[in-house]
């Protein structure tokens, strides 16, 4: 796509997504059946190698208090959400996710359906802790605050990641974090796993060169029981995280705070460079293969001129 019909393109998405907002009261659908996002505040249009989509979020508190100050509780929020009239069905299957995640409990287990509902557990758990506070003689309750952000990580033909952050604090000695990937077909809108980046058979040795890895940066040595050591592995053997995402430079693999060990160790991260995983590289992952095809079909380019 040329820079006039990016132009264009990005001139004709912001005028229908005003249309859609106008129409919706500020809110934009995740897909043409589903419920609409009330009280998002629609961003800049966001360019992109292969999805456009839109950037939405909440900036919400308890009876308007000010973020961060003592006697509050807030919650902050921005996502993006696929442009619909462009990619149909992906744009479905993505925003929909992020509509389960965006909407998945703060406190308790019951899902939640929409902004209000979500925050409304959180707010009296707040005032709850404010009154067994005053209970206890005293005189003001720490903020409380939810963070739950959606980037994009890669918007590429070949996959579209989303990093899944959040951060939050509800008294207690610190605040918890986590972060996870989730991958899609861009073509297709299905998730993507490791499964998908690297060749079959991949899992045994990828696995083994995390664990050298791990010990490495624990400062264990080979053969060391981990459980003895602090760790919380499944039958006390080390597996490969779920948790990964590409680079520039190669593949990160992770483990967040508390998913095998105590909050004090905090993120545990395994990186691999191209040049050591690239046996087991499928090809459209392969910077080598991606560089030879470029090349070959410059060459072809060349000789049907």
């Amino acid at each position: 796509m040329n820079k006039i019909q990016l132009l264009a393109t990005m001139v004709a998405l912001a005028v229908m997504a005003a249309c859609e907002t106008k129409g919706h009261e500020g809110g934009l659908t995740h897909g043409d059946n589903a419920e609409k996002i009330p009280d998002s505040t629609m961003h800049d249009l966001m360019p992109s190698d292969t999805l456009f989509y839109l950037v939405q979020g909440f900036d919400k508190t308890i009876n308007g208090c000010v973020s961060d100050t003592a006697d509050c509780a807030s919650f902050k929020s921005s996502f993006p959400v696929i442009e619909a009239r462009l990619h149909g069905q992906v744009s479905d299957s993505v925003n929909n996710f992020i509509r389960q995640k965006l909407y998945s409990p703060l406190i308790g287990d019951r899902p939640a359906n929409g902004i209000n509902d979500l925050l409304a557990p959180y707010y009296e758990a707040y005032e709850q802790a404010k009154r067994e506070g005053a209970n206890r003689g005293e005189t003001y309750t720490p903020a409380w605050y939810y963070s739950r952000f959606f980037t994009v990580n890669e918007n590429t033909p070949r996959m579209f990641t989303l990093a899944h952050h959040e951060q939050s604090f509800a008294g207690g000695a610190h605040p918890n974090q986590f972060v996870n990937y989730y991958h899609f077909n861009p073509s297709t809108g299905a998730r993507m796993t490791a499964a998908d980046v690297f060749k079959p058979g991949y899992q045994a040795a990828i696995t083994k060169m995390a664990e050298k890895k791990f010990l490495r940066k624990m400062q264990l040595l080979a053969g060391s029981n981990l459980e003895e050591q602090g760790f919380w592995f499944k039958d006390n053997k080390f597996t490969l995280p779920s948790n990964f995402y590409i680079t520039e430079n190669g593949i990160k693999f992770f483990f967040n705070p508390y998913e095998v060990a105590a909050y004090a160790v905090g993120k545990i991260e395994m990186s691999f460079t191209y040049a050591e995983v690239e046996s087991w590289l499928r090809d459209e992952f392969n910077p080598k293969k991606i560089e030879e095809k470029k090349q070959h079909e410059a060459a072809e380019s060349v000789k049907a001129k």
